[in-house]
């Protein structure tokens, strides 16, 4: 018996796997694959279980932050006359965006806060951005600003990954002591 293979014997259909019609019989890709677009990581706020495809930023993903002071930034307070620390997102030459006050009179925490839920004397927020499962991370930087005087004692930052809880001590070892003080100035509200 003899078996004669032609080019019209091909048969067109979708090839990729990933597509909700993939045909794996086909033996050649005609075009007609079809996709569901939406969040493929499972880290996302908006993961959808049934998308194929992702297009970029399409991920939206979620931390918190919680800031508290310590004993030593509570002490710090006193010797410097400081009756609210007020705490900015920023960049390397600017305050962006306010996101809370710790205040002097409502004291200090022997023990650090369990989780990022708000509560009294913390500053607590939650971060929004967008990404894609393999960039999923954001980078935050934030200053400690004096209320009065605008000078910021304190700045840092950190990559957050997704659904993380990050507490930050203000400690008064780590604010700026003299010189190393600059004035910050605060957007038009």
């Amino acid at each position: 018996m003899l078996l004669f293979y032609s080019c019209s014997d091909r048969t067109g259909g979708c090839t990729d796997p990933i597509a909700t019609n993939y045909e794996s019989f086909s033996d050649f890709d005609d075009g007609s694959c079809l996709y569901i677009v939406g969040c493929t990581d499972p880290l996302a706020i908006n993961y959808d279980p049934d998308a194929t495809l992702e297009e970029v930023n399409e991920c939206v993903y979620s931390s918190e932050m919680l800031w508290y002071l310590s004993e030593s930034s509570y002490d710090y307070m006193f010797v410097n006359n400081i009756a609210e620390f007020e705490i900015w997102e920023s960049t390397p030459s600017l305050l962006i965006d306010y996101q809370g006050s710790l205040f002097y009179s409502i004291g200090y925490f022997e023990n650090p806060p369990n989780d990022c839920s708000s509560q009294a004397g913390v500053v607590s927020i939650t971060l929004q951005w967008t990404g894609n499962y393999d960039n999923n991370s954001l980078y935050f930087s934030w200053d400690i600003v004096d209320q009065f005087t605008g000078i910021s004692h304190f700045n840092d930052d950190h990559i957050l990954n997704p659904n993380e809880c990050i507490i930050v001590p203000v400690n008064g070892s780590l604010l700026k002591k003299g010189p190393e003080k600059e004035k910050r100035e605060k957007p038009a509200i």
